[in-house]
């Protein structure tokens, strides 16, 4: 988060998704809330007011899927997690 790849003006990218995507699937709903709280804490520090306020819809609505989510990942087999990747 804190080396991002700006592409446009607006538009800057870095790799907080993989540790929200995979704490939020391994973690279950638990890690995924605190998860939200930390990425968009961390998100208004870093960045102030520029898209803020997208992530604050964003990052609720994709962890509230991955929690969902999460129980049949869990359940799933190895071989079945590596195809879901690759598919």
């Amino acid at each position: 988060m804190l080396f991002p790849v700006v592409i446009e003006e607006h538009f800057v990218w870095d790799l907080r998704w993989i540790p929200f995507l995979l704490g939020g699937l391994y973690g279950g709903y638990r890690l995924s809330f605190l998860l939200i709280a930390i990425t968009l804490i961390i998100r208004y520090l870093s960045g102030g007011e520029n898209g803020f306020y997208i992530s604050c819809i964003t990052f609720p609505l994709i962890g509230i899927s991955i929690s969902f989510l999460s129980k049949y990942y869990l359940q799933m087999s190895v071989f079945k997690k590596i195809s879901l990747v690759f598919y």
